[in-house]
């Protein structure tokens, strides 16, 4: 077996399904939020689809509106407006950490792309 050298990049999990993607958090409670979120932003008409290095977008009406990082104890999640990311990377934990981020980024970030007509 040949051994890999430094300056080779590690091979990238991809994920093929949003499902899929919730195998990739190892912390339970964590993954159970997770889930129960991916159905709120369905319910919210939130298209979700795979993309590359096991992140989820959410589409909107045809555009992005956010993209979901699963990790191995959380997930991450950050909302985009026009062509830049209105937020950082905002960890949730915890089913507090969610409603904050959805009243504060996501709700808002919906209500104003339904008054624009997007």
């Amino acid at each position: 077996m040949k051994a890999k050298s430094y300056e080779e990049l590690p091979e990238v999990p991809r994920i093929s399904s949003v499902k899929q993607s919730a195998e990739r958090i190892k912390n339970e409670s964590v993954k159970n939020l997770y889930l129960n979120c991916l159905k709120q932003l369905e319910g919210f008409r939130v298209e979700l689809q795979p993309r590359a290095n096991d992140a989820i977008s959410g589409f909107y009406k045809g555009k992005r509106v956010l993209r979901i990082y699963p990790k191995n104890q959380f997930f991450a999640v950050r909302v985009k407006i026009d062509d830049a990311y209105s937020t950082g990377r905002i960890r949730i934990k915890r089913s507090e950490d969610w409603e904050n981020f959805s009243k504060e980024h996501l709700r808002p970030r919906l209500d104003e792309m339904d008054k624009k007509g997007n």
